[in-house]
């Protein structure tokens, strides 16, 4: 029997074009050969259900990269072909050499990504926000320092894909260059891009369409009234503006959302998902639930369990029944084996406007800045050898990743600081990792904010545990609703 990788090989390298005019029975025919190919009964590392879900992300992003051809520019559809044949190892660069030669020196295989915040500024001055943007941070970094990363991490682990954020970061300028000239200059690389999405006139649409590697990923809290409440009266009708520019100039974008209480369920909403997905002409959404960091931080904004656990479930049914690549930052563990932070292996490590380097951008702590690498002949591989990034990864093997499917940990809470936040506490701690800002020294000794994190540690695990041991520690292909009917209560809360 043929591999998954011969298989897409054989049936969609050099077909996206084909594909894409595909009616649905074709793709559902397709996908349905798939997936045997990609879903076996028994595996020493994953449940059935794991692979299963790993498998209907897959048909996800293949859907959202059709979609993208159908909509996109002629540049953009010449890059898709580009990289999925490149990806499918059918196109002039193997995308797995450089991190071969990685795992050979380190015992490891390097990151699949990075995430950059080039600038720290932002027109609009969000409640809430993860960095604590204002329109006053005029620190940035250099067009040769973004430069120096984004080759560098080509050259020496063939990473192609690149996720920048900010502070907004088409606001960013250096040395004549802005973010879109950064992507013309490095076309071996996909930019996502988050974005407060209101500066999308007609000429800069045009030459996002005209790059044809960059996705923004537009920041959007509901319809114009949670949106005009978080991001200032007006944020709205630009974002809905430049959505239309983008579409009319064949850009491809999605959406990214904030979840909080007031909105968690909105978010994932029937009338939501169409007005975005359908009307609109989004690709993807990302969730992020409120983490309690960056401006304003309080624990008490953060989804509660229950919220969460609904999310999960109704996330779950959009990707598996709906097609639509939705992928939440928390509850969306089990797609990329758990926490992807700390620069493991399909993963990433974040560089801010200053240059420090974080674990993740919601790890607001750092002992390194990328500076001292660039300027003193030092690498990126150098970077992941670094102790609060090497700790990180320890933790993630002990905790699931490459672990036996019977001592996986629950990857429904897989975030190193917001589902185990003592641990994660501990490490920064004990590695006197310096804070990113005042906000960042809060979250570290604020004996309230403490309590209640951990508070919250245990309420999402008595609720989402018990989904995890029975519908994937147990290999029980049973539906979520029987793993409802367990008592919670007979769970014991995670040691703490």
């Amino acid at each position: 029997m043929a591999t998954m990788g011969e298989f897409m090989r054989k049936k969609v390298a050099g077909r996206i074009g084909i594909l894409s005019k595909a009616p649905e029975p074709v793709l559902v025919s397709l996908e349905k050969a798939t997936y045997p190919l990609f879903v076996k009964d028994t595996d020493p590392e994953f449940a059935k259900r794991e692979l299963e879900d790993k498998f209907y992300i897959s048909t996800a992003l293949l859907r959202l990269v059709l979609k993208a051809y159908r909509q996109g520019s002629p540049q953009v559809r010449k890059t898709l072909r580009y990289f999925v044949d490149c990806f499918l190892g059918a196109g002039p660069v193997d995308f797995s050499l450089s991190k071969s030669e990685y795992a050979q020196n380190y015992g490891e295989d390097p990151p699949t990504f990075l995430v950059i915040a080039p600038t720290g500024k932002c027109n609009l001055q969000c409640k809430g926000c993860y960095a604590a943007s204002s329109p006053f941070i005029n620190n940035s970094l250099t067009f040769y320092e973004l430069d120096w990363i984004l080759t560098h991490k080509y050259k020496e682990w063939n990473s192609w894909f690149t996720v920048i954020t900010g502070g907004e970061p088409f606001i960013w300028r250096s040395d004549g260059y802005d973010l879109i000239d950064i992507a013309v200059k490095h076309p071996e690389q996909i930019f996502m891009v988050y974005t407060n999405g209101t500066l999308f006139n007609r000429e800069l649409a045009k030459r996002i369409a005209e790059a044809g590697n960059i996705y923004p990923a537009i920041s959007i809290e509901g319809v114009e009234k949670e949106t005009d409440e978080r991001r200032g009266k007006g944020t709205y009708a630009k974002i809905m503006q430049s959505m239309e520019n983008l579409r009319e100039t064949g850009a491809p974008f999605g959406i990214s959302t904030t979840a909080m209480p007031h909105n968690a369920e909105l978010l994932i909403s029937d009338e939501f998902i169409d007005f975005y997905f359908n009307k609109q002409g989004a690709l993807f959404q990302w969730i992020f639930q409120y983490m309690p960091i960056g401006r304003g931080p309080s624990v008490l904004m953060q989804v509660p369990p229950g919220v969460r656990k609904k999310m999960w479930e109704r996330e779950m049914m959009l990707v598996r029944e709906k097609h639509l690549f939705i992928a939440d930052f928390w509850n969306s563990g089990v797609f990329s084996s758990g926490c992807i932070a700390g620069g493991r292996s399909g993963g990433y490590f974040y560089i801010d406007w200053n240059g420090n380097i974080t674990p993740c951008a919601f790890v607001p702590f750092y002992t390194h800045n990328i500076k001292d690498f660039i300027y003193n002949g030092k690498t990126l591989s150098d970077v992941l050898q670094t102790p609060l990034l090497t700790a990180v990864r320890k933790w993630q093997k002990s905790y699931n990743y490459k672990k036996p499917v019977n001592e996986r940990g629950n990857e429904i809470r897989p975030c190193f600081i917001r589902d185990h936040f003592k641990k994660s506490h501990r490490i920064i701690t004990e590695l006197n990792a310096k804070s990113l800002d005042e906000n960042a020294k809060y979250v570290l000794k604020d004996p309230e904010y403490y309590k209640l994190m951990l508070q919250y540690d245990v309420d999402c695990a008595r609720l989402l545990d018990p989904i995890w041991e029975n519908l994937y520690r147990r290999y029980q292909n049973t539906n979520i609703a029987k793993a409802e009917t367990i008592n919670a209560s007979t769970i014991p809360a995670p040691t703490k």
